[in-house]
């Protein structure tokens, strides 16, 4: 029920999603996070998300972007000549833990979860 409760919290859509090269213009405020792998959007001349690989939160969305030191590691889950790119969704701080663990149970990203023998 915690999870369902989290989850009515969340509208469906994210914010972006900005590649990885424009995470200078990541919202500077608390949120729920997702690393997703990423194609070119011929359409719009954008990116668009193929599916998510890691979800998590902070208090200052960009910043934890900016200084993450798991770059390498989400490339590593994506298709050989697929990028990276990050959609956002604003959630009050006493929420921010809540929310990033429905929506973990809900994409059950890749690089949310450890292999059972770890």
């Amino acid at each position: 029920m915690v999870i369902m409760n989290a989850l009515a919290d969340l509208e469906p859509r994210w914010s972006g999603p900005w590649h990885e090269n424009e995470l200078s213009e990541l919202p500077q405020a608390p949120g729920v996070y997702c690393v997703c792998e990423c194609a070119p959007d011929d359409s719009n001349e954008g990116w668009r998300a193929i599916r998510p690989l890691f979800i998590g939160e902070s208090a200052n969305v960009r910043q934890t972007m900016l200084a993450s030191d798991q770059w390498n590691h989400w490339r590593s889950l994506a298709a050989k000549g697929h990028g990276l790119c990050v959609g956002y969704q604003s959630a009050p701080p006493a929420k921010l833990e809540i929310m990033q663990g429905a929506m973990i149970a809900y994409y059950r990203p890749p690089g949310n979860h450890r292999p059972a023998w770890l």
